[in-house]
């Protein structure tokens, strides 16, 4: 019998970014491949880097990443789209789609300066995996939030 994992904390992230909540959302969204770890990324099944992630603009549309020769895999779908305050998105790399959890992004004003703030939960459905998925990931977001989206924005006048 499968072990089933009970109230897993989500992971919280937050960062602020000397940029206003429209440009830090768009950041996020629409040039999402140029600061995530491509090379770093791949599906669970194959092993080669990514070429590029699209996110979608509209509800119920699928993130992909994919690689240089135009295949790739599913990451999630987009669940909430509001421009420029807040994302929802099921993620389930290298996972079944009945595993996805779920990211919620919110992007708020702090003066001229943007908190961008990351909640991962939803671990319970990944059964005895969830925490050590949990603790895996929580080290991913504070590299991919914390310091490569957080220079990448920074490095853009």
């Amino acid at each position: 019998m499968t072990e089933i994992a009970n109230d897993i904390d989500p992971i919280l992230k937050s960062v602020v970014i000397d940029k206003s909540p429209d440009a830090v959302f768009r950041f996020f969204v629409d040039h999402m491949s140029e600061w995530w770890p491509l090379e770093e990324s791949c599906d669970a099944t194959d092993n080669k880097p990514l070429a590029r992630i699209v996110f979608p603009r509209e509800i119920g549309q699928e993130i992909r990443g994919e690689y240089a020769d135009g295949t790739g895999f599913v990451i999630g779908r987009l669940r909430h789209f509001e421009e420029p305050r807040r994302i929802l998105f099921t993620w389930h790399w290298g996972w079944e789609p009945t595993e996805a959890t779920e990211v919620e992004v919110s992007f708020t004003a702090e003066g001229s300066a943007t908190r961008l703030d990351l909640v991962h939960r939803g671990w319970e459905k990944l059964g005895a995996r969830g925490p050590k998925e949990r603790r895996d990931h929580e080290g991913g977001w504070d590299l991919i939030i914390g310091e490569l989206f957080r220079a990448w924005c920074a490095a853009k006048k």
